[in-house]
């Protein structure tokens, strides 16, 4: 049996459910700035407002939020050269243009007089949209250490921003086509003394945007292609083994081409089981690369909208 066109049947299936699983990842791609600490109660150390300033980008991730690397929030940072990200909206939309992500976050821990660990944050957008407004969270301390209680109350922030809820790419309207009036002729030819009558003009649309591919990170790549593989693997052995089934004869009676048919039967059905093996295998190597890769890499899409197309672009980090 010629098993190339379901081979190639098989693969092409299982490349287009990766690009679908692919487009479904996405998730908004926001940079925060870097944490402000206000206020801290007495033993509160520099190693622990520097970890506190860490747990930021952690618990963004936590939450299913795209983040720059930390080398790429650095260079970021570093590129801004502005310090007021607490009171103005440009320095966030600066730092999201920078680090190209659509977003940028902005957040503050404070420890008041009456104890209580306050965190404030808002997000605003590369366009200088402010998406989400200042939001504030206020936990007793307690007898708890104050890091512990901050950690919980920046948790709580985050879910209070609804960050996930943004979306994870901005839609770009393409404006309807101008319809205007010309005179009709014909019927200024056919009553010269009547008022002019004018038909409508439509301009043609303008021309479709170019289509960007969009690209995936070379870890979940590859996991897209083992784990595909693998599939194409399980799925030829099994048609390998079940077309080779095997016969009963007399072993007494057997000519040489029925004994070398019996042969043939066997390496099939062996060479079935073994590429059923190196599919699984296969195919467990790619969920490991799954679970270990990055999210995704920037998306376009042509979405369609009331008077016309859109068109969404976005960007996320590796």
């Amino acid at each position: 049996m010629n098993v190339l066109p379901v081979c190639r049947s098989s693969l092409l299936l299982s490349l287009a459910l990766s690009t679908w699983a692919a487009a479904q990842d996405a998730s908004p791609a926001v940079t925060p700035f870097t944490l402000e600490v206000k206020r801290v109660p007495p033993g509160f150390s520099k190693k622990d407002n520097d970890d506190l300033k860490l747990e930021l980008p952690r618990q963004l991730r936590i939450a299913k939020v795209t983040v720059p690397s930390t080398a790429a929030l650095e260079d970021a940072l570093v590129a801004l050269k502005r310090q007021d990200c607490d009171r103005d909206d440009s320095c966030l939309q600066q730092l999201a243009q920078k680090a190209e992500t659509l977003y940028a976050l902005h957040a503050s821990i404070d420890f008041t007089l009456e104890k209580n660990v306050v965190m404030v944050g808002r997000v605003v957008s590369d366009d200088g949209q402010l998406v989400r407004r200042p939001q504030t969270v206020s936990m007793p301390k307690g007898k708890a250490s104050f890091s512990s209680v901050a950690k919980d109350a920046m948790t709580r922030l985050i879910a209070e921003l609804e960050l996930v809820k943004l979306p994870s790419a901005r839609a770009v309207v393409v404006p309807p086509p101008v319809v205007a009036t010309e005179p009709d002729p014909a019927a200024a030819a056919a009553s010269p003394d009547a008022p002019t009558v004018t038909k409508p003009r439509v301009d043609p649309p303008p021309p479709a945007p170019p289509m960007v591919e969009a690209s995936l990170g070379p870890t979940r790549m590859a996991a897209y292609i083992t784990a595909g593989a693998g599939v194409v693997l399980i799925g030829t052995g099994l048609i390998v083994f079940l077309v080779a089934k095997p016969i009963e004869m007399d072993r007494s009676n057997v000519l040489l081409s029925d004994a070398a048919f019996v042969s043939d039967t066997q390496i099939k059905q062996r060479l079935g089981v073994g590429l059923m093996a190196a599919g699984l295998a296969a195919f467990v190597v790619g969920g490991v690369l799954f679970g270990a890769s990055p999210s995704s890499q920037p998306n376009v899409a042509v979405v369609p909208m009331a008077g016309g197309a859109a068109v969404t672009l976005g960007g996320t980090f590796q």
